[in-house]
């Protein structure tokens, strides 16, 4: 049954492993974004600080981007299948220990064997969909499952993070993936072809991995823990040097043995193709939108301006909502308009929602706008993922498929890990900023302090009945707290607004490549 599945048309077949690969993205992008919703009901039963907390996400990220590389040498010697049922696997397998976690190392742990079987997935399931689908649907396949396995996904992770974490246990989030991916995991087995292996006659890179694991930890303990409270001297620090020391010099190893090895498991040759470079630096980029919005801003929403978990995860359903359809429209118009269109105008659209963040959203924003930043920024996401990931693949030959596959969902991957961690970064230096000019403006006879303390003292005297000497110093209270939130805010969207400025720069360089090839395109046409 393995070898030879329950037989299927062919004009069927991609469609339904299609639909099973999607499936299961949707369920490692849902223990994503459910976290992100619900960690704070992680955090109480289970005694974690903010710090943990975040880690609980991160650690998730990092475990993908360290395991995506064994993904293409599990494929090349052992079959796709094998991979990602083993992939699927370990993810359901963690997820039914996870929910018997009694403190925070223990589900750590479980975080990241999550992480090692998404890892084991991303990259297997681009393999599958290409050698699935026909050339002339290839990237049809690939913009559907990119849109509705992190649209949907996304989504769905939103709701039931903002449910669950509001009205159920927090299990109830790992248990979710265990009852879905039991099915897929006898779908895999039931329906999917194996495909044919080439076994390497070198043996498994493992000293690479090492190198490439040692690299990525190190650079995101260091940006996870360079403001710590502990780490008093910052970047100064012997930690700080330490993981620096350590990062760089994993990194010149890593890039010597993917040089001198005959199999590496990082592929760098693959870099010199021109578009299959542009595409992974894209991506890069892309994925700070993509994972750095699913995990910052549901924080934000909690504990600066206190909204319920059900409201944060419907506000976030607007960003999953749009991108899902977007991106499965996306799939459709590539038979009309040149991927590199849709690549320019998905990269301005990111730049946008980032300066309009930083213009509209401050303490006192509504609803409404925080909805116009997620859907231009949703649109961006859904207009470049899929074309990016089919333009980076689309001169790659079969034999490097395994190998390219694992770059590109590295990078996609790696730029949620990190820029997730450098938005963070950012907002830690500027909220302290921001935090010292508010306050060295608060001027407590100022004509603006003193309504807001009478309109704040007037709400408190009348709804909860204090007196009015309560009432004014709570009010003053209120104030100063307003003003700590909106310095938080602010460095979010100064954060955002660099990622903005970096994204012009990315622009206009891809432009200065794409735009003279679609000229060429254009002009073949014309004759």
């Amino acid at each position: 049954m393995w070898k030879q599945p329950i037989k299927i048309s062919d004009s069927f077949l991609p469609w339904i492993i299609l639909f099973n690969i999607t499936v299961v993205t949707v369920l490692a992008v849902v223990s994503s974004s459910s976290i992100a919703i619900a960690n704070s009901s992680i955090s109480g039963p289970l005694m974690i600080d903010q710090t943990d907390s975040l880690w609980l996400s991160t650690s998730y990220l990092a475990a993908v981007g360290s395991f995506l590389p064994l993904s293409g040498w599990l494929g090349k010697n052992y079959g796709n299948k094998f991979t990602f049922f083993g992939g699927v696997s370990i993810f359901v397998l963690a997820s039914l220990l996870a929910i018997f976690s009694k403190n925070f190392t223990f589900l750590l742990i479980m975080r990241i064997f999550e992480g090692m079987g998404g890892g084991l997935i991303y990259p297997i399931s681009l393999t599958i969909i290409q050698q699935a689908f026909p050339l002339e649907k290839k990237t049809l396949g690939l913009t559907i499952y990119l849109g509705l396995g992190f649209g949907l996904g996304a989504s769905i992770g939103f709701i039931i993070g903002g449910y669950i974490g509001q009205y159920k246990p927090w299990e109830w989030i790992f248990l979710i993936n265990v009852i879905t991916g039991i099915p897929c995991l006898i779908f895999t087995w039931l329906f999917q072809p194996e495909s044919e292996t080439d076994k390497s006659e070198q043996p498994f890179d493992f000293l690479g991995l090492i190198f490439f694991g040692g690299f990525l930890a190190s650079l995101l303990i260091l940006l996870t823990n360079v403001k710590a409270s502990w780490n008093t001297l910052g970047w100064e620090s012997t930690f700080s040097k330490g993981c620096i020391t350590a990062s760089i010099l994993s990194l010149i190893l890593l890039i010597a043995r993917a040089l001198s090895y005959a199999d590496p498991i990082i592929k760098i040759y693959l870099f010199k193709q021109k578009y299959f470079a542009v595409g992974c630096g894209i991506l890069f980029f892309v994925g700070i939108f993509f994972f750095g919005t699913v995990v910052i801003l549901p924080p934000l929403f909690e504990k600066a301006l206190g909204y319920q978990k059900s409201t944060i995860g419907f506000i976030m359903l607007s960003y999953a909502l749009i991108m899902a359809p977007a991106s499965s429209f996306v799939g459709y118009i590539t038979k009309f308009i040149n991927i590199r269109i849709l690549i320019l105008a998905g990269l301005i659209c990111l730049i946008i929602s980032c300066f309009i963040q930083k213009w509209i959203i401050t303490v006192q924003s509504e609803h409404w706008q925080w909805y116009i930043v997620l859907i231009i920024r949703a649109l961006g996401v859904s207009l470049s993922l899929g074309p990016v990931t089919s333009l980076a693949l689309e001169k790659v030959v079969s034999a490097d498929s395994p190998g390219a596959s694992v770059l590109v969902a590295f990078s996609r991957q790696i730029g949620g890990a990190i820029g997730t961690t450098l938005i963070l970064l950012i907002g830690v230096y500027r909220e302290a900023f921001y935090s010292q000019i508010y306050g060295s403006n608060i001027n407590i006879h100022a004509p603006t302090f003193q309504a807001y303390t009478e309109a704040y003292g007037e709400r408190f005297e009348r709804i909860l009945g204090f007196s009015t000497t309560e009432s004014a110093t709570l009010a003053k209270l209120m104030v100063v707290k307003s003003v700590k939130i909106q310095a938080y805010i602010s460095a979010v969207n100064d954060a955002y607004f660099i990622m903005g400025c970096i994204g012009i720069v990315i622009t206009v360089i891809v432009s200065s490549i794409m735009i003279p090839e679609l000229l060429k395109i254009r002009k073949r046409s014309s004759i």
